[in-house]
């Protein structure tokens, strides 16, 4: 019979989180960028923020990077996304 403390070793090491995808960093980064700028009452990316954000850096997102961006906030106001600090460690 496996211990409580195997058993909750097993499920911990389930739990790691995958490494950051470095090649769609630039997306999280423009994600980030984003925020500063771009949210509104709710706390919620805006279109109106992403494109004022995007003119004021000279970016010009792709539609696939403009929902990548979405998608990332999503799941961010879902308690998915975990900080920047835990990424980059």
């Amino acid at each position: 019979m496996l211990s409580l403390m195997a058993c909750n070793r097993a499920s911990i090491a389930k739990l790691t989180r995958p490494k950051f995808p470095e090649p769609l960093r630039y997306l999280y980064d423009w994600w980030l960028e984003a925020g500063i700028m771009g949210r509104n009452d709710s706390g919620r990316l805006t279109w109106e923020g992403v494109g004022k954000w995007a003119e004021l850096m000279k970016h010009r997102p792709e539609p696939h990077e403009w929902d990548a961006i979405a998608k990332i906030d999503s799941a961010w106001q879902a308690g998915l996304v975990p900080p920047k600090d835990e990424y980059m460690g």
